[in-house]
């Protein structure tokens, strides 16, 4: 099983990563960070280089690196950037019936609260009105993932979500 954590800036796709890590006999991957390895930045850089090459590039970095970790034989998970669940980067796994896809959810107002003075998010500078509209762009990609996890308060661990979400049967 390869499972693909998605959600909007905020939600906390890395810290559930890096806290399921340790329950998870698998590869586990934060995008972000493949991306600007890639890219030769570290991960706290990343913003930057997005700035000077453009978004575009960017996405097309993602795509590439998706690919590269669906091909991989064995269990992974995969915590992409907000804007990597477009439809494009979908169909790269829906015929596959081992990639399932976990929304990582929250409210708006927590979202905003989590990165608003988050100097290293290009999308953050334009402003709360402009990170609520491409929020409610992106929400309909998010609605289509296969599980929701709402991501206020604690957590659950991994073998925990997997038997709520009837993942282990």
């Amino acid at each position: 099983m390869k499972l693909i954590i998605t959600g909007f800036m905020g939600a906390g796709k890395s810290t559930l990563l890096t806290s399921w890590k340790a329950d998870f006999e698998g590869r586990a991957f934060d995008l972000d960070h493949l991306v600007a390895k890639a890219a030769g930045v570290a991960p706290d850089r990343l913003g930057g280089w997005i700035a000077e090459v453009g978004f575009d590039e960017f996405r097309k970095q993602e795509s590439k690196l998706i690919k590269k970790f669906l091909q991989k034989q064995g269990r992974g998970l995969l915590a992409l950037g907000g804007g990597a669940f477009h439809s494009e980067n979908r169909e790269l796994w829906l015929e596959q019936d081992e990639v399932k896809s976990l929304w990582l959810d929250a409210p708006l107002d927590v979202l905003w609260r989590r990165v608003e003075k988050d100097g290293n998010r290009p999308l953050v500078a334009d402003g709360r009105e402009a990170f609520e509209a491409l929020y409610r762009q992106r929400l309909e990609d998010y609605q289509s993932a296969d599980y929701r996890l709402v991501s206020v308060g604690e957590l659950p661990s991994f073998s925990q979500w997997c038997s709520d979400s009837k993942l282990d049967e």
